[in-house]
């Protein structure tokens, strides 16, 4: 499993920066969830 730092985190929530393709796909399968879903932002 790959970790991010809080700093990190951080800056994807506040769209300071985005997390590239690896580590989507890293967090998809943590979540169970395609990388689609993970991305979808009209998903609630």
């Amino acid at each position: 499993m790959t970790t991010y730092t809080r700093q990190t985190i951080s800056k994807w929530e506040s769209n300071q920066s985005s997390p590239d393709i690896q580590s989507c796909k890293a967090m998809a399968d943590v979540f169970g969830i395609s990388l689609e879903e993970l991305l979808d932002e009209n998903k609630k």
